[in-house]
């Protein structure tokens, strides 16, 4: 997913796979956690190229 450039998809992927494995290992969800701050921080700044595009 987030090769393909889709990275809300592929963080909201790992949002749901970190939920699961919280019960099990929370520092393994952790990591988790901040892969999706992560993806989610490239969507923003890709739609911040998009909107300067549109201008």
């Amino acid at each position: 997913m987030a090769q393909s450039g889709d990275f809300f998809e592929a963080g909201e992927f790992l949002f749901s796979v970190a939920i699961i494995i919280e019960d099990l290992d929370f520092s393994e969800a952790l990591k988790l956690y901040n892969l999706v701050i992560e993806f989610y921080k490239k969507q923003i700044i890709d739609y911040k190229l998009q909107a300067r595009l549109h201008e």
